[in-house]
């Protein structure tokens, strides 16, 4: 306790001590001094914010109490470390989402306002873990802390002001971004698939906004996976219900195990739809040029559409074709981005595969939808069964996460 300041037992005690309308710096100043009704200002201040961050990452009530004890003891043993008390919000969220990740890695972004109530129980197959798989357990609290929570309306705003707030992330991805974030974001830091599902996801529900969405993550942040992963996955689709699959990944090499698990699926009524890839070749890529999945190249938006320079192409492989360039959808951190690749064009064939079952459930793979043995040249736009494109994926190990919409 500072000298200057009365005891608080003491007649003639001033009024007005601390409290959460104090500024950081001064709130922070007197904890360091002692002030023990500092220290508790300080908390109530941010007790919100301290548990809004696990809430949102999938923890119950009792996990989130737990974890904001866990932030009270390291804000008290690490403040005096602290050397800007002006970076005291942005560190604080930094450290939550630290312990939250310590303690729950799973639902990761289920509060993106695009994906609010069409999310549905799923499983990580990399960490063995069930709920909604998690985008943000495969990066650190700092990345959440720039991410999450930057608000950037691509509706409201003139289309200057949206091109001013694009950051490329990738070859295939930018991102939309509030200019403070664009700022403090850099793309290095991001694994090589992160956002992936959420931005599959968030185009399915965009074409199909009534359609429920099981997120079952196969593969790892660095867009690898096994073929067990993968085959774990579509078989916990077809079992928890699901009509749909979509796959968002290609691989040069066919899996006798990926193969069967798909066969299993398709007799028993479920639509598996895969990305035809993006090397640019004429090619047969797996799991899109098995004979019972819908593969998907994409298109340019234009009228008439024409093949994507990027997509793989030709008759043997391509089913349909759907746009896959500049795809606006959700990004983690309730962010927006634009995404280019058959990726992209997969979720929209499998967000209209959903509608189509919403509409007549007695579909299926066979009866109603498109199959390998009626594949044609130009299918889905000019060129697409015929003509070249180049690559944004890569070849055999990848991509990224399998997506299972129960309709």
């Amino acid at each position: 306790m500072s000298v200057d300041e009365p005891h608080p037992t003491a007649p003639g005690r001033r009024l007005g001590g601390p409290d959460a309308t104090w500024k950081d710096d001064r709130l922070i100043k007197a904890c360091l001094n002692g002030d023990e009704r500092a220290w508790s200002a300080l908390i109530a201040k941010y007790k919100n914010l301290i548990f809004s961050i696990p809430l949102k990452y999938g923890a119950g009530p009792d996990d989130a109490a737990d974890i904001f004890q866990a932030v009270c003891m390291e804000v008290f043993t690490e403040l005096p470390r602290l050397r800007d008390a002006g970076a005291f919000r942005s560190w604080l969220i930094t450290v939550t989402a630290h312990q939250a990740f310590h303690w729950k890695d799973t639902g990761v972004d289920p509060n993106h306002p695009l994906l609010q109530g069409s999310l549905v129980p799923g499983y990580d197959f990399i960490h063995d873990t069930p709920g909604i798989a998690s985008e943000w357990s495969d990066v650190d609290g700092s990345l959440v802390s720039i991410l999450d929570g930057s608000l950037v309306s691509i509706l409201d705003g003139s289309l200057v002001s949206i091109l001013d707030n694009v950051v490329p992330l990738n070859g295939s991805t930018v991102a939309i971004l509030d200019q403070d974030t664009a700022a403090a974001l850099d793309p290095g830091m991001l694994p090589a698939a992160f956002g992936h599902g959420t931005m599959v996801a968030g185009i399915v529900h965009l074409v199909a906004p009534t359609a429920k969405i099981m997120p079952l993550k196969a593969f790892r942040s660095d867009g690898t996976a096994t073929a067990y992963d993968v085959v774990r996955a579509i078989e916990y689709a077809v079992e928890h219900g699901a009509r749909v699959i979509n796959m968002s990944f290609s691989s040069t090499e066919i899996s006798l195990e990926i193969a069967h698990a798909i066969s299993v699926a398709t007799s028993m009524g479920v639509v598996c739809v895969a990305s035809a890839g993006n090397l640019g070749q004429e090619l047969l890529v797996y799991p899109a040029a098995l004979r019972n999945v819908l593969s998907v190249a994409s298109t340019t938006s234009g009228m008439p559409a024409t093949r994507s320079t990027f997509s793989n192409f030709g008759a043997a492989l391509v089913s349909l074709g759907a746009p896959g360039e500049g795809i606006i959808t959700s990004y983690p951190g309730g962010n927006y981005a634009g995404g280019w690749g058959t990726s992209f064009s997969a979720p929209l064939a499998a967000g209209a595969a959903a509608l189509l079952l919403q509409a007549d459930p007695s579909l299926d793979q066979r009866h109603g939808f498109a199959s390998r043995h009626n594949r044609q040249p130009g299918a889905g736009g000019h060129g697409v069964g015929t003509d070249r494109h180049p690559c944004c994926e890569g070849s055999r190990r990848h991509r990224r996460r399998v997506r299972a919409v129960s309709v």
